[in-house]
């Protein structure tokens, strides 16, 4: 008998000890419809993450994804290393979500953060390979996003690509706890870089991609929209379109290589827009004085808000030639409703844009990022002696894009809604919309 009781006892010690190593490893949340209700903070529902274990688990359940989506909430998720806001819609519009939604068993998306995964970064990102390039990687800044479907309880599938954006704050100790590298890079050149951990065992060579993002230096954070499962670290470059090794962005030219910008007023938001991927024109010159096309506009947005690229309306306008570069921009962009044809069949890339056509795209674009489009006031567009002349179905957009300083008048008493606007005009606005969801 006692040596039974002894055996039990050394059973239930070992099954402790296993439970608090369990425990010790991962800080984990489940939401349901209750805890989303519970903790409504304004447009967000607000929660935390913020025990010893870098390994941060958030299971997202069904009736919680729904209630966020009725009611228009988004999920905050501060997890001390960095900070997350999940669009519902992000984690509804996945493929593997949408294929599984009218089933009988209940959904859930279990998302997986680990921050300060700096061993991860090490071993993918080659520092002597890359500072040689002038890039030097922030190790304690690395965090690294896996996804789950389950339903029923039983896992389904991995999750790559994410049906919308997710916004992160990653916060920074470079200067700190790390010093600022042998190239003299300041904080305020650090930008978000993406490894696709997929590729980790079919290359030789390892690519990170440049994400971009802005880098607030009072909170030491850079925040950037993200839409991928993979790795994740900030990275300090004096010249990231020139540096990155993003293949998208191989072509793209290096800072101040247009030709045509170097005393143009816009130079600066052009440089910026480049340097997070925004801008990848092959051209030498940029032409900022000449008008802005639909195609080109949408290309920049798509750019901007790091749209999963998405094709399944090819041939629904006949007009979008496939041997234009701006072909897959396009359609990614009528995909995810950022952008509307002309008409059913015809999208006008080569047109130039109208003022009132960017400030709709300005609004759509807003409400895929997930953040406010500036309140429903007409005061400001209303002081536009024009304003009565914005169509019908222009009014919100262009309501939202001046109230959220995206949009000005073209003086101070005309918004001229149907109006062309410059390249570098767009720059400029585009920059304004790029800082302005990444703030």
């Amino acid at each position: 008998m006692k040596k039974l009781v002894a055996l039990l006892l050394i059973c239930f010690t070992v099954f402790s000890l296993s439970a608090v190593s369990f425990a010790a490893t991962t800080d984990s949340i489940t939401i349901d419809r209750e805890m989303a209700k519970n903790n409504v903070s304004g447009d967000l529902v607000k929660l935390k993450l913020t025990g010893t274990p870098k390994t941060k688990d958030i299971k997202l359940e069904q009736d919680a994804v729904k209630y966020m989506i009725e009611n228009k909430k988004q999920l905050f998720i501060d997890m001390k290393f960095i900070d997350v806001t999940i669009d519902p819609n992000a984690i509804k519009n996945t493929s593997e979500w949408k294929s599984r939604e009218s089933g009988a068993e209940p959904l859930e998306m279990d998302i997986t953060f680990v921050v300060k995964d700096m061993d991860k970064s090490g071993k993918y990102f080659s520092d002597g390979t890359y500072n040689t390039k002038g890039m030097y990687r922030e190790p304690a800044s690395t965090f690294t996003l896996k996804a789950e479907l389950r339903a029923g309880g039983r896992h389904v599938a991995d999750v790559k690509d994410f049906g919308g954006s997710i916004k992160v704050n990653d916060y920074y100790e470079w200067g700190t706890n790390w010093e600022v590298p042998t190239g003299g890079v300041p904080a305020d050149k650090l930008r978000m870089y993406y490894f696709d951990l997929d590729t980790a065992n079919h290359v030789t060579t390892y690519v990170w991609s440049l994400v971009g993002g802005s880098v607030d230096t009072t909170k030491k954070m850079v925040t950037a929209n993200i839409s991928k499962a993979g790795v994740y670290c900030l990275v300090g470059s004096k010249d990231h379109a020139a540096t990155s090794s993003n293949t998208q962005n191989n072509n793209a030219v290096s800072q101040g290589a247009f030709s045509d910008i170097t005393n143009h007023w816009a130079k600066d938001d052009i440089l910026y827009l480049q340097s997070i991927g925004v801008i990848n024109d092959k051209n030498i010159n940029f032409y900022p004085k000449r008008n802005i096309t639909r195609a080109e506009f949408a290309v920049y947005l798509v750019n901007a808000l790091g749209l999963e690229e998405n094709t399944s309306l090819a041939g629904k306008f006949k007009d979008l030639s496939t041997a234009k570069d701006y072909y897959k921009p396009a359609l990614t962009a009528a995909y995810h409703g950022v952008v509307s044809g002309k008409s059913d069949t015809s999208f006008a890339p080569e047109d130039p844009i109208t003022r009132q056509e960017m400030a709709v795209m300005f609004l759509r674009a807003m409400d895929k990022a997930g953040v406010s489009a500036g309140g429903n006031d007409m005061t400001k567009l209303n002081k536009f002696a024009d304003a009565k002349s914005i169509a019908t179905w222009a009014k919100d957009g262009a309501m939202a894009a001046v109230n959220t300083g995206l949009i000005g008048g073209t003086t101070d008493t005309t918004f001229s809604p149907s109006g062309k606007t410059t390249r570098g005009e767009a720059a400029a606005m585009i920059s304004r919309f790029c800082k302005y969801i990444n703030k």
